[in-house]
């Protein structure tokens, strides 16, 4: 369900980047919880945490991978690319932070890339350390029902959430929509407006909410290409378009307004 969403901002520079073959890459430490009614979110029920890897750029072959500093996972992990980007998620559940780190232990990643400028080259991140998992993200009004939270898709929709506590300068919010994209508000947001006609009534939508605590190398050990390590505490949670009642209403009176002018020129035609 999470695969539709960007993990990371690759926060690539601007110039240059049509000469490059690499512009983002990085390894992330995840948190994952989920939000199904005004309560709090839980951990997931089903891996609350794992890892998550990504590469971005052009033209992408061969190849990638990351290396861990060590643990029990297997180490390098394939990262699966598709010309401009790919992703690797690890599939072995983790419960607590403290298994996570046994897996994946903390320290200095490496990104093994098979073509910078034409050549090999691996590339190391910033280290991870201290379990700097961000505050939890967490919907704060709407109305929930059969654990969705119910979105009049006619009108613009105010997202409110908690606020990200502490942000630094380099870390990010990302709010992903199945089928519609994702979006970076400010660190300093507190809330997100979704504009009339985004969504489609009577969809059901996967959503997630992203605080991200990022460690990034600005084009050091690759140039123009930003490496990113850090934590991420991820909501997931699902969105119902559904219309208000009185916006139904307004719907089927304009509808049969329509029938009664039908059959009134219907009418004067026979006559």
């Amino acid at each position: 369900m999470r695969s539709f969403l960007v993990l990371f901002v690759s926060l690539a520079f601007a110039a240059g980047l049509s000469a490059q073959t690499i512009t983002g890459y990085g390894v992330v430490k995840n948190h994952y919880v989920t939000q199904t009614s005004s309560s709090a979110p839980v951990d997931d029920v089903f891996s609350p945490y794992g890892v998550s890897a990504y590469v971005s750029g052009s033209s992408l072959a061969g190849t990638y991978s990351f290396t861990s500093p060590g643990g029990s996972a297997t180490s390098p992990q394939v990262i699966s690319t598709t010309g401009s980007g790919g992703n690797f998620q690890s599939a072995t559940s983790y419960l607590t932070t403290t298994a996570l780190n046994l897996g994946y232990n903390d320290g200095v990643y490496s990104m093994a890339m098979p073509n910078i400028n034409g050549a090999p080259q691996t590339a190391n991140l910033p280290s991870f350390s201290g379990d700097l998992y961000p505050t939890t993200p967490m919907i704060t009004s709407g109305t929930w029902s059969g654990g969705m939270l119910l979105v009049d898709p006619t009108l613009n929709y105010t997202l409110n959430f908690a606020a990200f506590v502490s942000p630094t300068i380099n870390d990010s919010i990302g709010l992903g929509i199945q089928g519609i994209g994702s979006f970076f508000p400010s660190t300093a947001a507190t809330s997100f407006v979704i504009s009339a006609g985004t969504l489609t009534a009577g969809v059901t939508y996967d959503v997630s909410l992203r605080f991200n605590h990022n460690f990034i190398d600005y084009g050091v050990a690759i140039a123009l290409a930003n490496g990113n390590s850090g934590y991420t505490t991820e909501n997931y949670f699902q969105i119902q378009a559904i219309p208000e009642p009185s916006t139904y209403a307004a719907i089927l009176g304009v509808a049969a307004l329509g029938g009664v002018m039908i059959r009134r020129r219907l009418t004067l035609r026979a006559s």
